[in-house]
């Protein structure tokens, strides 16, 4: 299942992201600030929640 799968391993897989590399992989890692073996389950929690967060930021900054 490709949720239960390392993030690194989910990147490669060319059934979701087609033409990533090693090399890509690990930049975009890097740039994300996201660690190799990370489950891809936790990164994707994660940025729903950034995401959220980033909303309720922005309706907030409406009323300061």
């Amino acid at each position: 299942m490709l949720v239960l799968d390392v993030i690194c391993e989910l990147l490669l897989d060319q059934r979701v992201f087609n033409g990533v590399g090693n090399y890509l992989r690990a930049e975009i890692l890097h740039r994300a600030g996201v660690a190799p073996f990370e489950s891809s389950r936790d990164v994707l929690d994660a940025a729903l929640e950034a995401e959220r967060l980033g909303r309720v930021d922005a309706q907030l900054d409406q009323f300061a």
